[in-house]
């Protein structure tokens, strides 16, 4: 009995001093779950439950790569990757390749394989990124906003070919982004469409391109000359270079053609070949430089804050008083464009050394020129008996401007220089000076004031007459002014001039 009992005192004590394995210990746990699953981009469906292990993330097409994070409902379970970390790189449009993330619970009896893949979304971009002509440029800069465009063409180019490059993934109908322009006539032609298609095959847009051939201007040559300007004598005006004089004044259709616009009083007109009307001096500066770059020549023009006159708007010139317009610097030896000066607008209107009246030119010089009731008269001194054959003016005109071309021309086979519209000049207006001058171009700022007679002054010559003014007004030395360089009159407009180039 005894021994029994030190038997299992014994067994006891060993059981105290070593403890009960089984009676304290936490068992491991079998969790193999996910708590939560975190994307860096895009969307996740389902949404996350720890019971759901397929999954898509969406993303849109802008997205590259991204990150799926998964973060373990029991710390001591572990993942492969170690970090629950699957990264993405290089999407492109599609469902991407499936990644795994894998739990495995604490006790190793379970695992769970929580699955995703990438899905990305085509491009819905239907954009040019870029629109380019082989002749000349478009009338306003592209964007890829703008849907509508037109081209304008010199009277030389009778085809064009538009593309259009697409942004990336895009399609283009025609494939190539190319529009054939052929036979061009004057005036717009049919408008050809570029549609483009995004890469999701149902975002669309259509760029519309219109191209106008300019109608052509025709030119004269003028030779160069001398010329009494006025009754005195001595006072002579030296035109030592040829220049090329428009054949007529600018037309509506012509600076509607170049400008954009018309902006001519319909009311006043009879026609788009009528002369164009209601343009400022600052118009007609403008129209001569954009002419001049449509036809690969230099603007003859500089206005300080102007520096894009290919995309210079109509809307863009101002309409009213403007001192950097009014401050304009002419590049005489330019091959471009530009409005003749008052000396060369007189020597042309005169007809030249071509002047049809006997006696005209005496050593050289025209000296009765300056006398002529109207351009093209071979009448004795200022006679105007036959006007009405050479100018529309307040009597004939019915209020109104005529097509260009309808009345008989001068001596230079020059129209209109009498009557129809007055035709701007480069010049200031002032009192002429006395004596001899070579190539006059009038003061060097406005420093006469038509209302005051005297101090500054923003007054432009203009010449010829117009179709408003009575016939006096329409004699070769009849001067007029305006301070009107901003604001259009009805019975205004111009003809343009181009240097002979020395070969």
């Amino acid at each position: 009995m005894k021994k029994t009992f030190f038997l299992l005192t014994g067994v006891l004590f060993v059981l105290l001093f070593l403890g009960c394995p089984n009676a304290t210990e936490t068992p491991k746990s079998n969790d193999a779950r996910l708590q939560s699953l975190e994307v860096s981009e895009g969307s996740l469906s389902p949404p996350f439950a720890e019971d759901i292990f397929d999954y898509t993330v969406t993303v849109p097409n802008s997205v590259t790569s991204l990150t799926v994070t998964g973060e373990k409902a029991d710390a001591f379970a572990t993942m492969t990757p170690s970090d629950g970390k699957l990264s993405f790189t290089n999407l492109s449009v599609g469902t991407s390749d499936e990644q795994t993330i894998k739990v495995t619970a604490e006790d190793g009896t379970k695992t769970q394989e929580y699955k995703v893949k990438v899905v990305k979304q085509p491009s819905n971009v239907a954009t040019l990124s870029a629109l380019a002509t082989n002749e000349r440029s478009l009338t306003s800069a592209f964007n890829a906003d703008t849907l509508e465009y037109t081209v304008i063409v010199p009277n030389s180019v009778t085809s064009l070919i538009v593309t259009g490059t697409a942004d990336a993934n895009a399609t283009m109908t025609p494939s190539d982004g190319k529009l054939s322009f052929t036979n061009l006539s004057v005036g717009t032609s049919d408008e050809q469409i570029i549609k483009v298609t995004a890469e999701d095959g149902t975002t669309t847009k259509k760029y519309k391109v219109k191209v106008t051939r300019c109608e052509k201007i025709e030119m004269v040559h003028v030779p160069a000359g001398s010329f009494q300007r006025d009754g005195t004598a001595i006072n002579i005006s030296v035109i030592t270079k040829p220049y090329y004089l428009g054949k007529y004044p600018i037309t509506r259709q012509q600076f509607k053609d170049v400008m954009g616009v018309d902006p001519s009083d319909t009311a006043k007109s009879s026609g788009m070949t009528d002369p164009v009307q209601m343009v400022s001096w600052y118009h007609a500066i403008a129209f001569c430089n954009k002419l001049s770059l449509l036809e690969g020549l230099t603007p003859a023009y500089t206005v300080e804050g102007v520096s894009d006159w290919a995309n210079l708007a109509f809307g863009d010139i101002p309409k009213s008083f403007h001192t950097d317009w009014d401050d304009a610097i002419c590049d005489w030896g330019s091959s471009g464009y530009r409005l003749p000066t008052e000396m060369e607008w007189m020597w042309a209107a005169m007809g030249a050394n071509k002047d049809a009246r006997a006696g005209a030119m005496q050593e050289g010089i025209n000296r009765t020129g300056y006398t002529k009731g109207y351009a093209g008269s071979i009448e004795e001194g200022s006679a105007q008996v036959n006007i009405g054959g050479y100018a529309w003016y307040k009597e004939n005109s019915d209020g109104k401007t005529h097509p260009v071309r309808e009345k008989l021309p001068n001596e230079l086979e020059l129209y209109d220089m009498s009557g129809n519209v007055m035709e701007w000049c480069w010049d200031w207006i002032d009192y002429y000076p006395n004596g001899r001058e070579e190539d006059y171009r009038g003061p060097g700022s406005g420093t006469y004031n038509r209302a005051k007679g005297t101090g500054a002054g923003s007054y432009r010559v203009s010449r010829g007459g117009s179709w408003g003014i009575d016939a006096p007004g329409c004699t070769v030395a009849y001067r007029d002014s305006s301070d009107n360089t901003f604001f259009g009159r009805d019975y205004r407009g111009f003809r343009i001039l181009r240097p002979v180039q020395s070969p």
